[in-house]
């Protein structure tokens, strides 16, 4: 191959370059490399770069028959690096790369992630958590922070980054809590008297007040088959009693009453707390805690999905819930108002002890089931919370929010879940 020298004059200095074959194939370098083979001009520096001609706007489309493919530097009118798309007849000037280009890119990016953190603040299952707020898979309502984890099936059903071992042991009694009849009590030899899959000495839980409560086992979850009647949080504090409308309507702390004012009503049905003293988290005994919407959504998607439904489908799952006595009657068939007789097939029983107006009114004992939900209103978080209803004449268990003077039952679920559905 032959060779011969080049020279360039730059900024008044000489710099010698190797030039190979300069009637075919070309190689600019320090080093004297041949170019590669695949390239007709092959230049090499590692403190230089190439130039290429630099004009105006104006002097480009000047340019008499520009090759295909013919570039240059545009030094105005949005400068950057252009090259012929087109003809050397019909030109058409295609930019590589400019300033307004790289910002509409930017800006581009930026939307799309502004659109990512939208979508992450929609709750696509409705089970009231977001991929913002930890859901860990928005197609499916079972699955976000909180929810009953399913021990050694793989899944991640409460978002926190790992699958229940079956292995895992509470109480330390040697039995995994995937099967364990009372996982959060120690009892080694597992003793269920009446066979109901939940251990004897889970059967019944004490309240401060010494009131005792049944427990009945719904799915993965345990809920206190009776409503709160506790007058003291855990801690001992006496809950304050009001009577008075004037002074009901106007709380803005923890009360609670018996409906019109009559103890023997919440023997019969239950007593009704405010939302001041609900929120406080201090009303259920030692390892339970009040139902939330996260609670409520998995006991009615469990009866849903598992046959409690009227005729065994559907959504219509209120005669599951309530309970065979105190309904007032009706003739709408899958009504809990409806052959009481036939209610309470989940063992909830929950019953109609109507529930006490913001305003200070008692109203709908026998008629409808009030339970309040932990959650405040998404609307007006200031002032109402959810409350979650049956009524003697509707199939449906429904969800609405009502003044945090409202006074409702309250239901306690426990803080443990039990073996998964088979």
């Amino acid at each position: 191959m032959k060779t011969c020298l080049v020279l360039f004059v730059l900024t008044g200095l000489f710099s010698t370059f190797n030039c190979h074959d300069c009637f075919g194939q070309v190689s600019i370098n320090l080093t004297g490399d041949p170019p590669d083979n695949s390239a007709m001009l092959d230049v090499k520096s590692t403190s230089r770069g190439i130039l290429v001609p630099r004009i105006s706007k104006s002097e480009r489309d000047a340019i008499i028959a520009p090759a295909n493919g013919l570039l240059i530097f545009q030094t105005d009118d949005d400068p950057g690096f252009y090259f012929n798309s087109g003809t050397s007849t019909s030109p058409v000037w295609d930019c590589a790369a400019t300033t307004s280009h790289l910002d509409l890119l930017e800006a581009r990016i930026l939307a799309l992630e502004n659109a990512i953190t939208n979508l992450g603040a929609v709750d696509y299952d409705n089970d009231t958590y977001t991929i913002n707020t930890g859901d860990c898979d928005e197609t499916s309502s079972q699955i976000h922070p909180g929810a009953p984890d399913i021990c050694g099936d793989g899944i991640d059903q409460d978002c926190d980054g790992t699958d229940l071992s079956c292995s895992a042991d509470s109480d330390n009694d040697g039995i995994g809590d995937g099967v364990d009849n009372c996982p959060a009590v120690k009892n080694p030899n597992q003793e269920d008297a009446d066979s109901d899959g939940i251990g004897d000495v889970c059967e019944t839980v004490t309240d401060y007040d010494g009131n005792t409560y049944n427990v009945v086992k719904i799915g993965l979850q345990l809920w206190l088959k009776e409503y709160l009647s506790v007058t003291h949080y855990v801690n001992g504090t006496q809950i304050p009693v009001v009577t008075d409308p004037a002074i009901w309507t106007s709380l803005t702390t923890g009360a609670y009453c018996d409906y019109d004012n009559n103890p023997a009503n919440s023997t019969s049905y239950h007593r009704l707390y405010n939302w001041f003293a609900v929120q406080s988290q201090e009303l259920c005994p030692d390892g339970w805690h009040i139902a939330s919407a996260n609670d409520f959504n998995i006991l009615s998607d469990f009866l849903t999905n598992y046959g409690y439904g009227y005729e065994g489908s559907g959504t219509d799952i209120a005669k599951s819930m309530a309970s065979q006595y105190g309904w007032t009657t009706n003739s709408i068939p899958g009504t809990p108002g409806n052959d009481p007789a036939s209610n309470n097939s989940s063992g909830l029983s929950s019953i109609p002890g109507g529930y006490r107006l913001y305003t200070g009114p008692y109203q709908f004992i026998t008629s409808m089931s009030v339970t309040w939900d932990i959650y405040p209103d998404d609307q007006f978080p200031t002032i109402r919370a959810y409350v979650y209803r049956l009524r003697y004449d509707t199939g449906e268990l429904t969800r609405d929010a009502q003044y945090k003077q409202t006074g409702a039952g309250v239901r306690c679920v426990s803080d443990n879940f039990y073996e998964p559905i088979q």
